[in-house]
């Protein structure tokens, strides 16, 4: 509908947190149990603000503006007459241009207690003799539900009585709009330079009452007719959207397959696609603090030990020393004092989030002028990274997003095991992180012994499989997030009818008012989860092996393999529809190890539903390519019952055995889908929700040969990460 259509205010509903994020999240249209009343959800206008940690809210906010700029890059190439408007929300434009810089302060974090509701698509129906009573808005029928009175239906089964339902049919649009069927078209009028209605009245006899056609199965070929001479309005229901017919004006007949709605009923299909997603929270983990570091040096000097380079980045009083010797004493004076206005607005920052914009792009400056210097000799880091490295560190921002930066995802997974994955313990007395092979008494047999021959058989099947380190982690912590919804598809850019390419809009959460006094801003309902996980963590000699043998772009050097990948890795955007092709005559080195690493993680992920009784739904993942490492965890808002913890305890010995054992990578489209690139809902595809990648760079093959991934450079037979430390075995 279009804004102000409905203007009472919203009752509101309470549902669990997650389903008030995801399933109920405004914008959406359902019915209650008894399926009734079509109704929308809204925000509620007096939410509850949420208290983050700033790493998290840093996050998060990173992510959103990261999709959004993705999603508008993506949508506004859809077409040359494409406008801001046609692909992301209102409230991010600004002069039909995507407002920069990024306009965080707009957005406020809620908790997702209840939400608001209103009864919507107020087109009613006779069962029996299919009159029509179309009410353009709740006020409407309110004041003219009267009309509704059961009375002289022509239909002798009704026994004089109308008998009426809601329709539950909606038109809905890609720019995020919806209407209810009403028995006239708006359309573009040029002498009234308005959008008015067609078709109102009958042209034959004049008559306003309408019925319904509904004897088609297919929606799209209903149709409302004349009650008075039966003459059809149209051959079929035609309705265009009002926003876009404003937008194209006298041009509007040019642009029909963009303008037009489609007819579908929401309890068949979806009508809103949620944008959601998740972060960790890593605590107070001192390595994340790397991240914001301004000029990269201590990023480059971590990833100098990390990897185990020469360390000891130049000190600020060498830059100093190497600048006022090679450009002069003004040239550092210039630079000191832009140094100095970084630090005195970060001093604010943390108090007023409408500075953090300006923060960043001086943090960008900085970082390009010391790039540009070592570009230039001026200085000279006594780590020495590959070049290729420096160059994807210097321009991280620009390609990569989020969830697929190399660099964050290098300090996270120090931040991982400094925080979750060691020798600590919990208030509780267990520990933070339980191997399967240094079992204990909580997860183990409680003898000594029966404990330590199980932890030999355990090592034993994890060097069989090629792991290093494969546990329960029984704290861990991520915060789910919602931020806005889209219609008709999930995509920037849909075919739409005829085929037409068109764009999709994304578009925010109504604004509400969150504090008192402040800004109504666009809510992002947060979720915070502590679970237990799953962490694994490849074998990096059997890596090696396996890269040689598949052959990749480029070779295997002596290098470590995390730091290879870091020099490879190509731009990954959120969506991953810019990766190499067909066109390579080899595989791709970090695309083939980023596939290994997502194929097997979902492959745990499968056993883990084999023997915990939770569905892959339920489940989510978390890579870290540069570690040759990943998580497996619980995505549920519910309490946990210790599914993880029991399964181990249970069947940890048939829970590994499953990972290795043939039988458990067979597929029921058997040989085909092997050879099509060894990936498919009935094996290894979970749903895309849950999935970092909407199931892509996922093959069986890479797990045990038999066919090619035919994708990144894969054209030929591949051989397996199972096969290779196999063969080296014998």
């Amino acid at each position: 509908m279009e804004p102000g259509d409905n203007k009472k205010s919203a009752a509101s509903m309470q549902r669990t947190k997650i389903q008030l994020a995801t399933t109920y999240s405004p914008g959406t249209l359902f019915t209650f149990e008894g399926n009734l009343v079509v109704c929308e959800s809204h925000p509620s206008p007096k939410p509850d603000r949420a208290n983050l940690a700033l790493y998290v809210r840093e996050q998060i906010l990173s992510a959103i503006e990261e999709k959004v700029h993705a999603w508008y890059s993506a949508a506004i190439s859809t077409a040359p007459h494409t406008t801001a408007r046609m692909c992301v929300d209102e409230g991010l434009i600004n002069r039909e241009q995507l407002q920069e810089p990024f306009p965080r302060h707009k957005f406020g974090f809620v908790e997702p207690k209840e939400l608001g509701y209103q009864p919507t698509l107020l087109t009613m129906v006779c069962n029996t003799c299919k009159l029509v009573r179309a009410f353009e808005d709740l006020k409407r029928f309110e004041s003219d539900a009267s009309d509704l009175d059961p009375k002289n239906c022509p239909d002798p089964m009704s026994e004089g009585n109308c008998h009426w339902r809601q329709s539950d049919i909606v038109f809905v649009h890609p720019n995020g709009t919806y209407c209810q069927p009403v028995p006239w078209r708006y359309d573009w009028d040029n002498e009234s330079s308005s959008v008015r209605k067609f078709d109102y009245s009958c042209s034959r006899c004049g008559s306003t009452e309408v019925r319904l056609n509904d004897d088609s199965n297919q929606v799209g070929k209903r149709f409302f007719y004349c009650a008075e001479c039966k003459m059809p309005r149209n051959a079929q229901w035609l309705q265009n959207d009002r926003e876009l017919l404003r937008q194209y004006r006298d041009q509007s007949h040019s642009h029909i397959a963009e303008i037009r709605m489609k007819p579908v009923s929401y309890r068949a299909n979806s009508v809103q696609y949620p944008q959601h997603d998740m972060v960790i929270d890593f605590g107070d983990s001192e390595q994340l603090e790397i991240l914001s570091d301004l000029t990269h040096r201590k990023l480059i000097n971590f990833i100098g030990e990390r990897f185990q380079i020469e360390s000891g980045a130049m000190q600020d009083s060498d830059i100093e020393s190497a600048v006022r010797t090679k450009l002069g004493d003004q040239r550092w004076e210039e630079f000191r004092k832009k140094k100095e206005s970084v630090n005195s607005i970060r001093a604010l920052a943390s108090e007023n989030k409408d500075l953090k914009p300006a923060l960043d792009a001086l943090g960008r400056e900085i970082d390009q002028q010391i790039d540009q210097w070592r570009t230039q000799g001026v200085i000279e880091d006594s780590i020495k990274l590959p070049i290729e490295v420096l160059e994807n560190l210097a321009n991280r921002r620009e390609r990569f997003a989020t969830k697929f930066d190399p660099f964050r995802l290098l300090v996270e997974h120090s931040a991982l095991l400094e925080t979750v994955v060691n020798e600590s313990y919990l208030a509780s007395g267990l520990r933070s992180y339980t191997p399967l092979d240094q079992l204990d008494e909580h997860v183990g047999p409680s003898q000594e012994e029966a404990r330590s021959e199980l932890n030999q058989k355990h090592r034993e099947i994890m060097d069989r499989i090629g792991i290093e380190t494969l546990g329960l982690v029984r704290d861990f912590r991520t915060t789910n997030y919602s931020f806005g919804f889209t219609r008709v598809g999930s995509t920037p850019r849909i075919n739409y009818i005829n085929d037409t390419e068109v764009p999709v809009r994304l578009k925010l959460f109504p604004r509400v008012q969150i504090d008192e006094g402040e800004k109504a801003q666009h809510p992002v309902y947060v979720l915070k989860q502590a679970n237990e996980a799953i962490y694994v963590r490849l074998s990096e000699s059997d890596v090696r092996r396996w890269m040689t043998d598949i052959a990749p772009l480029g070779g295997v050097d002596d290098t470590p393999i995390g730091l290879q990948y870091l020099s490879r890795v190509p731009e990954l955007n959120p969506f991953l529809d810019n990766l190499p092709g067909h066109d390579l005559d080899a595989p791709h080195f970090s695309l083939a190890l980023y596939g290994l690493l997502h194929t097997y993680a979902h492959h745990v992920i499968n056993a883990v539903s084999e023997f915990s009784g939770l569905s892959t739904g339920s489940l989510g993942e978390y890579l870290f390519p540069s570690d040759l490492a990943f998580l497996v965890f619980r995505r549920g808002m519910t309490m946990d019952l210790g599914n993880l913890t029991a399964m181990l305890r249970n069947n940890a010995p048939a829970f590994l055995n499953y990972l290795v054992d043939p039988r458990s990578l067979e597929c029921g489209s058997g040989s085909l889908c092997i050879n099509r690139g060894g990936a498919c809902p009935d094996c290894l595809m979970i749903p895309e929700v849950n999935c970092l990648t909407q199931n892509k760079l996922l093959s069986r093959s890479l797990l045990i040969g038999k066919g090619s991934p035919r994708l990144h450079g894969f054209d030929e037979s591949v051989n397996g990460y199972f096969e290779t430390i196999t063969s080296n075995e014998s």
